[in-house]
């Protein structure tokens, strides 16, 4: 990193626009109906969005959406040839939206996310969270990450106001 950079870093975290956590943060989900849960959670500045396990989910009271992310009905939209999703990502996801807004409520997208690991679509909803000695609403998904470490991944749209500093943890 340049001189410069750090002095804008340092400016950022004394000014007190940033706080700066590490590669591991303790994070604190706000649920529906006052539920709250605890969690660790990985970093990840590679990842757009914030995801959580369906477990989590279901755990935040969050048993629709879940319900929607398993369904057939949903699936069906990545059910095409790659070529043809990559081809019109923004107008399948819409549609997906369109069709399920109504009966799900809390529901504020649907996401089709193409990675190395395949193709998945993810409902998407506005969540409350608590970390880095802030409380804030972020978009996040559900996905299956029930195999992996963590099960809460935080992703650059919920960073914006943080500082990465991969030498820190918990």
């Amino acid at each position: 990193m340049n001189i410069i950079s750090r002095i804008y870093y340092s400016f950022l975290i004394l000014s007190g626009k940033k706080s700066v956590i590490g590669r591991k943060v303790k994070v604190k989900l706000y649920g529906k109906d006052g539920k709250t849960l605890i969690t660790i959670a990985k970093v990840v500045t590679g990842a757009y969005t914030t995801s959580i396990d369906k477990s989590l989910a279901l755990e935040l009271g969050y048993h629709s959406l879940v319900e929607l992310k398993e369904s057939p009905e949903l699936k069906k939209f990545i059910e095409k040839p790659i070529e043809e999703i990559k081809g019109n990502i923004i107008g399948l996801q819409n549609i997906a939206y369109n069709e399920f807004k109504a009966k799900y409520p809390e529901l504020s997208a649907v996401k089709i996310v193409i990675s190395s690991h395949g193709v998945s679509i993810r409902p998407e909803f506005n969540i409350r969270v608590r970390f880095g000695g802030q409380v804030f609403n972020t978009d996040c998904n559900i996905t299956t990450r029930t195999s992996l470490r963590y099960t809460c991944l935080l992703g650059r749209k919920t960073l914006r106001r943080f500082l990465t500093d991969s030498t820190q943890s918990i």
